[in-house]
């Protein structure tokens, strides 16, 4: 065997033992955290939406939650809070103030104001009647919640609502809005409100904030607005920080960050009796927000969507350690059984020749050649990548399942990053089986069959369109590097040991050229303290290289490996 073809496949199985460190690594820094579950602290108030729960959304105008329904979560909720706050009174909201009443919590009261002038006027009808009838625990009537952020109303249109509200209300009447957003309305809100409430979200600013700054960028922002807007009364209507999803800029989502971040900010509370006026985000998971926010947005919750803290709700999942070795011996378990299947197929077919009697030599024939399969198995190296790849793909998909476990299985959001996980997953088995016969080239190789060719040419498009929308808005869209890791990281190092196809078509290489172009733009858009970002650029460079010619075929380096 020429002793660089020997080399590259050293070093090709030491980059894939590489791969399965650097996928535990990743598994291990999103397992847990040592820090005490921030359902153990006290929060001034907790935003409180019922729509936890798999088809249900505050979209849908029909749905009404039950009042027990509600009911078990305030008293929940009662458990970690003296307060919540709502963002409407539809969808069966309209009785939280009386339930929240039986359990000695104050409200935040909201009136959903929208496009709609219809659904307007009914909802803030509703809101204001709640509020005279609970105006001993109802604080503050927030009629609209960042809803010129959404563009939905004018501003003018906005400050007559207010008007309307306060003329009648018994109780303080705000407004809410990122704080950007109040600042640059100010000088038309500030005449219509008795509050302004403002949202400080580190994470989700234009310049996200990382988490060692996210505590003191709320508590100086909040300084910053009340000075602007002194007189008027400002309250932190939300804060928080999710416990999943992607990273933004240095932001990182998890939940080690979600922990810290609820601990300092609780530290920074006065000792009295009478806490700041500060919101969180939220109470419980919302499934139903991954489909406009990505996982991120679904996973802000002091509880998970089925009521469990997060400790609890990572105890309920079967441990890191175990997922990735049950996924690597399945996977190795699998990718063994399909060489030796190869292997046998291999020697055996050629023996079946058409026309051939079933005679005596015939069956003696068949026998020796299965033998020959048989103790023809896979080699060393051939086991090893087998092992090896089980372990990176299953850790890999680990992650995965982590981010998919948020979202409600039947939404949109999770039927499509469901598809993306078993396309992805399928890819990366066909690329890993591949690899693995590669790297014994002392045994005939097996060519990559039309199912591989086709993997790999809807999942090279998938990737392209998939960078494009990230650059075109990539705001909500995860920056999801192990459903592309799978598959790249055997087909890079199988370009490695046999060297890349030698076609030169104008479509593999202008394709080459966009996802390489897309990939120094992703980091550039990103910045270069995102690791997650960088690391999906690296792995669509890597496809890029694959995608360009090379000087020799590979069947013919296999058949000098041979």
């Amino acid at each position: 065997m020429p002793p660089a073809i020997d080399a590259r496949r050293l070093l090709a199985l030491a980059m894939l033992l590489l791969s399965v460190v650097a996928a535990w690594v990743t598994v291990r820094a999103d397992a847990g955290s040592a820090a005490p579950a921030a359902a153990a602290l006290r929060f001034p108030c907790l935003s409180y939406a019922p729509f936890r729960m798999a088809g249900t959304s505050p979209n849908d105008k029909g749905l009404i939650i039950p009042a027990d329904a509600i009911a078990r979560d305030l008293a929940q909720l009662a458990t970690v809070t003296g307060c919540v706050r709502v963002y409407g009174v539809a969808n069966g909201l309209d009785a939280v103030p009386s339930i929240a009443r039986t359990l000695g919590l104050r409200v935040w009261l909201g009136a959903w104001i929208g496009s709609d002038e219809r659904l307007n006027r009914i909802e803030l009808e509703r809101a204001l009647a709640l509020a005279a009838e609970h105006a001993d625990i109802v604080e503050r009537l927030v009629v609209g919640s960042e809803t010129l952020l959404r563009g939905e109303l004018p501003p003018a249109a906005l400050a007559g609502l207010l008007d309307a509200a306060r003329a009648r209300s018994p109780v303080p009447v705000a407004y809410a809005d990122v704080w950007e957003f109040w600042l640059r309305h100010a000088a038309t809100l500030q005449p219509h409100v008795d509050q302004a409430v403002i949202h400080i979200l580190p994470y989700w600013e234009d310049e996200p904030v990382a988490i060692g700054q996210a505590v003191d960028h709320v508590v100086a922002t909040f300084g910053r607005v009340g000075e602007r807007l002194a007189p008027l009364p400002v309250v932190i209507g939300e804060t928080g920080w999710p416990a999943a999803g992607r990273m933004r800029a240095g932001a990182r989502a998890g939940v080690r960050e979600q922990q810290r971040f609820l601990h300092e900010l609780m530290q920074r509370q006065p000792a009295a009796p009478s806490p700041l006026p500060i919101n969180i985000i939220e109470a419980y998971d919302q499934p139903w927000k991954a489909s406009l926010e990505g996982v991120a947005g679904a996973a802000w919750g002091v509880f998970d969507a089925q009521g469990r803290t997060r400790d609890a709700a990572a105890a309920g999942r079967t441990a890191p350690a175990a997922w990735l070795m049950g996924g690597a011996l399945a996977m190795a378990c699998a990718l063994w059984s399909a060489l030796w299947l190869a292997r046998w197929m291999a020697l055996l077919l050629p023996s079946l020749q058409p026309g051939l009697l079933p005679g005596l030599p015939t069956r003696m024939r068949v026998l020796t050649t299965a033998a020959t399969a048989a103790r023809s198995g896979p080699g060393w190296r051939e086991m090893l990548a087998a092992a090896c790849a089980g372990a990176t793909l299953g850790a890999l998909c680990l992650t995965q399942w982590q981010a998919l476990s948020l979202l409600a299985p039947d939404s949109w959001a999770g039927v499509s990053r469901m598809a993306v996980l078993a396309a992805s997953t399928a890819w990366a088995v066909a690329e890993a089986l591949a690899l693995a016969l590669a790297l014994d080239g002392a045994r005939p190789p097996m060519p990559a069959g039309p199912l591989l060719r086709r993997l790999r040419s809807a999942g090279l498009l998938a990737v392209t369109a998939y960078a494009l929308a990230l650059l075109a808005d990539g705001r909500y869209l995860d920056l999801a590097w192990p459903a592309l890791a799978a598959p790249a990281l055997p087909l890079a190092l199988h370009a490695l040991v046999a060297g890349r196809d030698p076609g030169r078509s104008v479509v593999r290489v202008g394709a080459a050229a966009l996802l390489a172009a897309c990939a120094v733009a992703i980091v550039l858009q990103e910045g270069v303290v995102n690791a997650a970002a960088v690391v999906l650029a690296l792995l669509m460079l890597v496809l890029s290289a694959c995608l360009l010619p090379a000087g020799q075929r590979i069947e013919r380096v296999a058949a000098e490996a041979a």
